[in-house]
């Protein structure tokens, strides 16, 4: 069944909305002067927002990680030096309060430079758990495509996530508010030791 305009245009300025929600959370993520667990200053002149997400065919199961300890979370503002290190630290920031009885899998295709090859990872939560796995899923519930670089200044607050999204320098799949929930799932601010 196709929608009728005024129902498109519902959802288009629904989906807007959860994106600036997310670019707001963002913001409050990177807070001028916090220490970061790199050790380094973080520089929030240009704090933006994060978004994740995107889906692919395959699901392979390899390297698969499990956690479901709980980790109180700490007030200090993470800056990753990587994305390999945001997906390192991604199972030991897990929330699995947030979850609760979630089943979903988010998927993450983040595309390199010439040297650079494309990272594609899947998490699945399901009962309290997640499955950190390298490779793509046949059936996402949620997938974030966008350049790995873009990628790591979104995360680190240096690109506005809404932003990003909605000129076409990141593409999300699936629905918005369980993308955003993303942010409480794996809370950017939680120090990994």
């Amino acid at each position: 069944m196709t929608a009728t305009p005024n129902e498109a245009t519902a959802r288009a300025s629904e989906q807007r909305g959860a994106l600036v929600r997310l670019g707001e959370w963002l913001r409050k993520v990177a807070r001028p002067g916090e220490a970061a667990v790199t050790g380094e200053a973080v520089d929030t002149d240009n704090a933006g927002d994060t978004g994740d997400a995107v889906a692919d065919e395959a699901g392979d199961g390899d390297d698969a990680v499990h956690t479901s300890a709980v980790q109180p979370p700490v007030t200090r503002t993470v800056r990753f030096p990587s994305v390999d290190e945001y997906f390192a630290t991604l199972t030991a920031r897990f929330d699995p309060r947030v979850a609760g009885d979630l089943e979903a899998v988010f998927q993450w295709v983040l595309t390199g430079g010439p040297d650079d090859p494309p990272r594609v990872h899947f998490a699945i939560i399901k009962n309290g758990d997640i499955e950190l796995v390298d490779g793509t899923h046949a059936r996402p519930t949620v997938t974030i495509e966008m350049a790995a670089a873009d990628y790591l200044l979104m995360i680190n607050g240096e690109l506005n996530g809404a932003r990003a999204f909605s000129t076409g320098r990141g593409k999300l799949r699936g629905p918005v508010r369980l993308a955003m929930k993303m942010q409480r799932l794996f809370p950017l601010d939680r120090v990994v030791h």
